[in-house]
């Protein structure tokens, strides 16, 4: 069982139109809400593909009533921690005419100590179970500053979406198997470093890359870069007509997940395949299994000198 830690998911709201023009009155010709945020969509994207995942985090309010409504519907097994604040609501405004998709981001609240002490007896009695752990998105304001560290070497496999002092706690940690996964903006602030180059992002790689684990760095429509084993890749995504790209980092880490039984490299292939069946949906962290059976077989994997 892959156990998704998120402490900010998010009910979301994805409404399309066929054209969205600014400062005028707009008419969605399709809505959806649904349960979101990175880990939500991690876990739902992982059950799509036939993995046993469990959700867990923080919800509140009625917006976090609905977001355990909708993961029940999918049959996603889930536990978290009621909070007094209300779960956040984030909004996909998707523009058919221009194939663009906007987002609308609520920040999340802060959650208590006590709560934040909460979360983390339910993970620790969560995670004897867990065959991998997975950490996404940014913290809820209070976390503990080792909250993605604390449990590397406690499980199998642990893979950290994040940046910042919670991804650089991650990287000092040693005695178990990590995986970070970010885009590159995220590692230049990490690193406060401008990584405007080639050359300086794959030096950044090399001094970042956990020496039991492997570094993987998001590129959007150009695919990733991935650093395992002292191999340094680029991983080049099929060429597709997207309708909305939003929750496509949380597939590709769902499809790292899935795919790591049988190496690297077919779980970077998977991963891809995913992020870009889930860019051919208006939903965030959904797809079409039948899509990443076609793509993965275009994905193409090229080692760096």
């Amino acid at each position: 069982m892959v156990l998704c830690i998120g402490t900010t998911p998010t009910l979301q709201r994805t409404m399309t139109f066929d054209r969205l023009a600014i400062d005028e009155v707009n008419r969605a010709t399709q809505v959806a809400e649904y349960a979101s945020g990175k880990a939500v969509n991690v876990a739902r994207v992982l059950a799509t593909l036939g993995e046993a995942a469990s959700a867990a985090g923080f919800y509140g309010g009625a917006r976090g009533d609905a977001l355990l409504d909708d993961l029940a519907r999918a049959n996603i097994p889930h536990d978290f921690i009621r909070t007094t604040h209300q779960t956040r609501l984030c909004t996909t405004l998707i523009d058919r005419g221009t194939g663009t998709a906007t987002e609308l981001v609520e920040e999340s609240p802060a959650a208590s100590p006590d709560e934040w002490d909460a979360l983390i007896a339910l993970i620790d009695r969560l995670i004897p179970t867990a065959t991998a752990a997975v950490f996404s998105g940014t913290l809820a304001p209070g976390a503990p500053p080792d909250f993605c560290a604390r449990w590397i070497g406690k499980v199998p496999l642990v893979i950290v979406d994040a940046r910042g002092d919670p991804l650089r706690r991650a990287l000092e940690s040693r005695g178990g198997r990590l995986i970070a996964k970010l885009n590159r903006d995220e590692l230049a602030g990490t690193l406060n470093e401008p990584l405007d180059t080639d050359a300086a992002l794959h030096d950044a790689m090399r001094r970042l890359t956990p020496p039991e684990g492997s570094l993987i760095i998001t590129l959007g429509k150009a695919g990733s870069l991935a650093l395992f084993a002292g191999r340094l890749c680029r991983v080049t995504p099929p060429a597709i007509r997207s309708v909305s790209a939003v929750g496509s980092g949380d597939a590709f880490t769902a499809g790292l997940i899935a795919g790591i039984a049988r190496g690297i490299e077919h779980a970077l292939k998977l991963a891809t395949a995913c992020g870009a069946a889930n860019a051919l949906t208006p939903h965030s962290g959904h797809l079409h299994r039948a899509d990443v059976d076609r793509l993965i077989d275009e994905v193409r994997i090229q080692s760096i000198e």
